[in-house]
């Protein structure tokens, strides 16, 4: 293994460019933050562009950056993690079960950030023909207008149908209510139906309530959803923009990084796949969210396979990488301790000034920026490299190995 000598250095914005970079329109003074504010605690040196990014394109990443907060794993260790005491937000888009040995059932929960604790959605079951059981954590007064909320959504048939044949084999059909929604969740249409056959005959004056707290029973299931176009995107925004601040909006908006402005605009947000994880990480093979590699340079002739950077960084840590090999500029991205994203953003004859990482601790809460060292002055940062790779660098920067 060999190591590469870095310093500590301050990134400041430049002002030579006053278009977006990602649209090439006038970009009045807006913020667009490198890494999102959602994925920080209090950084007060977050990177951020000022000149750089227009409003309607730093909407169009935002809605991109909130599909990953909102339904793939990083939801949920956002919450673990980066949640802002008496945020607003809830996990409830990732359906999530624990098994209650009292009940000997499934329990519908989510994550509540204004508590910053479990929460147990109201729900109700019918675990026979004969009666009905309300799960819930409302007060008893109010018991009565949620039966009679259930009560319409059944005979009306006002409430969506959520099947998933992946939940577990004994979860039983039931009504859960979220927020002003009324769901029908089932692992099977013949399922849902015989509920609601069942639904109609049941006595709803004198349901059996329940008043649960969630347990930590050690068995949970979660459904996310995962998009590698979605992540790789996300990846790439982070990427030509931490590439912004290090060497300017002039240098983004040059062709050789057409192709990532492309695939970061103009791209449909995915719907994605659903990944399940129980309380041991992902329940199959498929679930696994993989490293990503794309190039971005089709048509350019990148070197496959190329050498790339795969820094190591623990959960609650991001790391921007940006790096040229012999004319080819590549990025690798690591969000929250996730497998690293290296994306080839230009080439065959593109080059960069310095060798970069943007680096975020969250344990420290602040961003440190980095780069090749040349002053002998000042403090240095070795920072391992696989020999392989210290070879490419050490051509394409003029290094010698020490």
């Amino acid at each position: 293994m060999e190591f590469l000598a870095f310093q500590q250095f301050e990134p400041e914005e430049r002002r030579t460019s006053r278009n977006c970079i990602w649209c090439g329109e006038a970009a009045p003074t807006n913020r667009a933050h490198v890494i999102s504010r959602k994925l920080t605690v209090g950084a007060g040196n977050a990177p951020t562009l000022r000149f750089n990014v227009c409003e309607r394109c730093n909407s169009m990443c935002g809605s991109l950056e909130e599909w990953i907060l909102r339904f793939t794993p990083l939801s949920w260790v956002r919450f673990m993690l980066y949640l802002h005491p008496g945020s607003t937000s809830t996990t409830c888009h990732v359906p999530s079960y624990f098994f209650s040995g009292m009940l000997n059932d499934w329990v519908v929960f989510h994550l509540d950030g204004r508590s910053r604790s479990y929460a147990i959605s109201t729900q109700l079951l019918l675990p026979s023909e004969s009666g009905a059981t309300l799960l819930t954590e409302a007060a008893p007064e109010s018991h009565g207008s949620l039966i009679d909320r259930i009560m319409v959504a059944v005979r009306d048939k006002a409430f969506k149908t959520d099947v998933r044949p992946s939940l577990p084999a004994d979860f039983s059909t039931r009504i859960l209510l979220e927020g002003e929604q009324v769901f029908l969740i089932s692992r099977s249409d013949i399922e849902a139906q015989e509920f609601i056959r069942q639904a109609s005959r049941v006595d709803w004056t004198t349901p059996d309530t329940r008043l649960l707290r969630v347990e930590n029973t050690g068995h949970e299931q979660h459904h996310f959803r995962w998009s590698k176009a979605n992540w790789a995107r996300f990846c790439a925004k982070t990427a030509l923009e931490a590439l912004c601040l290090f060497e300017g909006g002039e240098k983004c908006l040059g062709a050789p990084f057409g192709l990532v402005r492309d695939f970061v605009t103009r791209g449909d947000i995915q719907s994605g796949q659903e990944v399940v994880f129980d309380e041991n990480g992902p329940c199959c093979t498929q679930d696994v969210p993989a490293p990503v590699f794309i190039d971005l340079t089709v048509g350019q002739a990148a070197p496959r396979p190329i050498a790339a950077l795969l820094p190591h960084a623990e959960a609650g840590m991001h790391i921007v990488a940006l790096y040229e090999i012999r004319g080819w500029v590549l990025a690798s991205v690591v969000v929250a301790g996730f497998p690293p994203c290296v994306l080839v953003l230009g080439g065959p004859d593109e080059h960069l000034a310095d060798l970069y990482q943007l680096i975020y601790d969250h344990h420290m809460s602040t961003f440190d920026f980095v780069r090749l060292a040349y002053d002998q002055t000042k403090p240095i940062v070795p920072l391992a490299v696989p020999g392989g790779l210290f070879a490419d660098l050490a051509e394409t920067y003029g290094l010698r190995s020490v």
